[in-house]
């Protein structure tokens, strides 16, 4: 799926003022950057620490809106282009906008028992805050709805590990799934309630599992998504750090057999960002011959290629694609 937001973060001020915009447009700097690298422990990177501060140059546009429970919210949007060789030229890979889809299941457990989320007015903000936090990802998150008979399962599933493998094996077949439980740990005394989130995630079939605990079940939320994408990020950004830098290789495209399908085929793969030139060598039949210099190398063109819809890798011909069929 290609993400078009990548350069612009939605987060949370407490007003207008002019200290609280230049807060805030730092704050969603720090997000559009971990959009970038795919990965929330960037930040600490010494490497970054001058790019950090100037956020408002890379700054092109910000405003206001609220939130569904009157939250005020700051959206900034950032020159990408620009912000993307920067992180470049400091060392850094750029994760493009082809990415994976990643299915969730977003449950949370009180005292009122365990639900999917969003499942009542209680709920709301977590499911809110849940969906604002994926979108300053950048990993296109969909939320599962669950029917009656699995919140039933749900309900009787007699630990986090059964509870887990019910919800995954009734998921589908998105690249990337995540399972996350929020629970409302019990009091002890006159201590204040504590919040535990625990994750799983499923990545091409590789597994992984973390838990965050805190007071407060949004913040818990915050850093245990970040750390279940960072996952995600770690497993994608592979291809892109073993092609380190730009690199040509020859590229074969079949399936062109009308000029729909010709305009339809280069202008995919000029779109997109891990492209940095592209050349057509000849035209042969119904195949298009190309050279082409990408960030990543072919790694990760050929990762960002498979996330589309346009185009189909041959298995038994590397850089060989063919187009696929218009819907």
């Amino acid at each position: 799926m290609t993400v078009n937001d990548l350069g612009s973060a939605l987060v949370p001020v407490t007003d207008n003022s002019s200290g609280e915009q230049t807060r805030g447009v730092s704050s969603a700097f720090e997000r559009v950057i971990i959009k970038l690298t795919g990965d929330s422990r960037s930040l600490a990177n010494p490497a970054l620490k001058g790019l950090r501060k100037q956020a408002q140059q890379f700054n092109t546009l910000f405003g206001y809106e609220r939130g569904r429970d009157g939250a005020l919210l700051l959206r900034a949007d950032f020159d990408l282009p620009a912000l993307s060789a920067a992180l470049r030229e400091a060392g850094f890979q750029v994760w493009g906008r082809e990415r994976p889809d990643a299915q969730a299941w977003l449950m949370v457990e009180d005292v009122a028992g365990r639900r999917l989320m969003p499942s009542d007015e209680a709920t709301r903000e977590i499911f809110d805050n849940f969906a604002r936090f994926a979108s300053n990802r950048g990993v296109p998150v969909r939320l599962a709805a669950g029917e009656p008979e699995l919140e039933a399962m749900l309900a009787l599933a007699r630990d986090d590990e059964a509870l887990f493998e019910t919800v995954l094996a009734a998921s589908g077949d998105a690249p990337v799934l995540l399972a996350l439980l929020l629970r409302q740990d019990p009091a002890e005394g006159e201590a204040p309630t504590d919040w535990t989130l625990h994750w799983r995630s499923l990545i091409e079939g590789a597994a992984q599992t973390g838990k965050t605990q805190g007071e407060l079940p949004v913040p818990v939320l915050e850093a245990g998504l970040d750390a279940a994408l960072d996952t995600v990020g770690s497993h994608f950004m592979q291809a892109v750090t073993e092609g380190a830098g730009t690199a040509e290789f020859d590229l074969t495209v079949a399936g062109v057999t009308s000029p729909e399908a010709y305009l339809r085929a280069v202008k995919y793969l000029e779109d997109l960002d891990t492209l940095k030139e592209l050349s057509l060598l000849k035209v042969e039949g119904d195949l298009l011959h190309f050279r082409v210099e990408a960030h990543g190398g072919a790694p990760a063109f050929a990762q960002a290629v498979g996330f589309g819809q346009v185009l189909r890798a041959d298995p038994t011909a590397p850089g060989r694609y063919r187009v696929i069929t218009s819907p």
